[in-house]
């Protein structure tokens, strides 16, 4: 057939039309889709499924059009309609006009309307600003902010921007409006704080970011002694401003200051993230838990600082600091039976100690809790084991909930380098080291990208950068070994297994399988199985096990680990 009876031909069974019509409807499904299902809080896989159908069913749609034609007879192939009888099918113009109509619609409703996406009640607590003589009091005016933040993000139906995003703006000269539409939320509460001795003088104000307009404002002149009553307070005013209902009933609390202020000094300096700032932290919570010990915060505060120091930081054995933040995570709930966050500092731990029923509980007690929280659900996220698509989906909707939470795009950026979309991990990452340069372990993932794009050079000017001691020796081991400077990185595995061969099991395993060297991988993953290591448990998702898969003794090695039957880890 000469191309130009081909064209008309296909003019004659209406595929252009067709597949104009068609590619019109997709568009308006997606951008339909787009907005429906981030409002349900679907998984983000759910939207890679429909643009994924839509995609295949286009040369589906093509041929179908080719091959049949709707007559006032019904459906028949189109070969069986000769010229006469041949019915011009005005219904698929009508179809493309109205799609045209609905997508000019769509396309102007974007432009106009961007505003209404802000939903009205949502709220940003900013860093109260330290009004005290010296300046020095700025962990104790950040720590009320904090603290504030916490009980308004109980209120039902209102969403409240985390204290990660909140406080960026602390050092920024920037306007309520240009902050509310960054934070997508329609009001910030602001303030001040001035501390002298055993008094207190709280200014706190509500504003409208859409216009800057005042809606509320109160100064308290308080005891020191007051001062979990005055947060309650506040938020109560906050929460009528607002019509909503509390997350929780005022009650005449007290708290002992001196215990409080060095809680709220603590956890300050866990917003430090260095080994150094843990150390301290630890020091500083355990005094006050000795002058205080029926406040549950400062419990759950040292669960974490026991968690994540031992962890992330080697501040004391893992093992160690697995024991004494479990005890001090199940103190904090005795407690407060509702105090979200020490569920999920409780299931973490109990993860990292392989109690997987346990930990399972305890975090969904948690999500029960604070449904809302990026934080909590970012923890959710870490205890999905092999399902790294779930894990993926559970830290876009943290983001989604909160995009100025940086931990979460680490974690974005992890999970995807253990998934393979290098794309994905280098965008999340490069975000995350932006804001956070001298954090520990994001430079390693970052040297394991680049090797795995053949980049082993820049790999190990990658690694050099890595502060954390057992992850610098690490990453220079797998950038050097990649450039083929074999003899090299010998030395630095030996280092590495004299070093930290004791408690590193799972990592030295990764190491060997990445060499190559499948017999001695297994044995130190044996090794890390029989030590319970808490690494194996997302270890097993790293690049280099790949060429274990096909082993009977990874199925063997899984199996012995008693994880829950959809821990998502391939067994064949």
């Amino acid at each position: 057939m000469k191309l130009k009876n081909y064209i008309e031909e296909l003019k004659r069974r209406h595929v252009f039309k067709s597949g104009i019509a068609y590619l019109i409807v997709a568009w308006l499904i997606a951008q339909i889709a787009s907005i429906v299902l981030p409002t349900f809080e679907a998984p983000a896989y759910i939207m890679k499924i429909l643009l994924f159908l839509l995609f295949i069913g286009f040369p589906i749609n093509l041929v179908v059009s080719w091959i049949y034609d709707v007559t006032p007879e019904g459906i028949k192939k189109t070969k069986n309609l000769d010229n006469k009888s041949y019915l011009k099918n005005s219904r698929l113009n009508k179809v493309i006009v109205s799609s045209l109509v609905l997508m000019i619609i769509v396309i102007a409703s974007n432009l106009f309307f961007k505003e209404v996406l802000i939903p009205d009640k949502s709220i940003a607590v900013l860093a109260f600003s330290d009004m005290s003589p010296k300046k020095d009091q700025e962990y104790f005016s950040d720590g009320i902010s904090e603290e504030l933040l916490n009980i308004i993000s109980k209120t039902q139906d209102l969403r409240v921007s985390s204290r990660t995003s909140s406080f960026s703006y602390k050092t920024k000269d920037m306007t309520a409006e240009a902050i509310g539409k960054e934070l997508k939320v329609a009001y910030l509460l602001e303030g001040s704080v001035r501390k002298s001795g055993n008094t207190l003088r709280i200014t706190a104000q509500l504003i409208k970011s859409s216009d800057g307009a005042h809606v509320w404002s109160e100064t308290y002149d308080r005891d020191l002694d007051d001062i979990l009553k005055i947060q309650d307070e506040i938020a109560a005013e906050v929460s009528k401003k607002l019509q909503i209902t509390l997350g929780f009933k005022l009650a005449d609390k007290k708290v002992n200051t001196e215990a409080y202020t060095l809680f709220l000094k603590a956890r300050h300096l866990t917003h430090q993230n260095s080994k150094e700032a843990f150390l301290k932290a630890e020091e500083i919570i355990k005094e006050s838990i000795t002058i205080d010990s029926n406040y549950a915060p400062s419990y759950s505060l040292l669960a974490n600082i026991y968690d994540t120091g031992s962890f992330n930081f080697l501040t004391m054995p893992v093992t160690e600091g697995i024991e004494l933040g479990t005890n001090a995570a199940k103190k904090a709930v005795a407690l407060d039976s509702k105090y979200a966050d020490a569920y999920a500092n409780l299931a973490s731990l109990q993860m990292k100690a392989w109690k997987f029923a346990e930990a399972d509980k305890n975090i969904k007690m948690a999500l029960n809790l604070e449904p809302n929280s990026s934080g909590i659900i970012g923890s959710a996220a870490l205890m999905k084991f092999g399902n790294i698509d779930q894990a993926i989906a559970l830290i876009e909707k943290a983001i989604a909930k909160d995009p100025v939470v940086y931990g979460n795009y680490y974690n974005l950026g992890y999970f995807n380098y253990n998934a393979g979309h290098l794309d994905k991990a280098d965008t999340a990452l490069d975000q995350f080291i932006m804001y956070n340069p001298n954090s520990a372990i994001a430079h390693y993932v970052k040297c394991m990208i680049l090797i795995s794009r053949d980049k082993a050079e820049e790999a190990l000017a990658e690694a050099q950068k890595e502060p954390h001691a057992f992850f610098n020796l690490y990453a220079r081991h797998f950038a050097i070994f990649a450039l083929g400077k074999h003899d090299e990185a010998d030395v630095l595995l030996k280092e590495l297994e004299d070093t930290y061969g004791g408690t590193e099991a799972a990592n030295m395993a990764d190491a060997y399988a990445f060499r190559g060297d499948i017999d001695t991988a297994f044995k130190w993953l044996d090794k890390a199985v029989e030590i319970k290591d808490p690494v194996l448990i997302d270890g097993l998702n790293y690049p280099s096990f790949k060429i274990l898969h096909s082993d009977a003794r990874w199925a063997q090695l899984i199996s012995k680990m008693n994880l829950p039957e959809d821990h998502g880890y391939l067994m064949e």
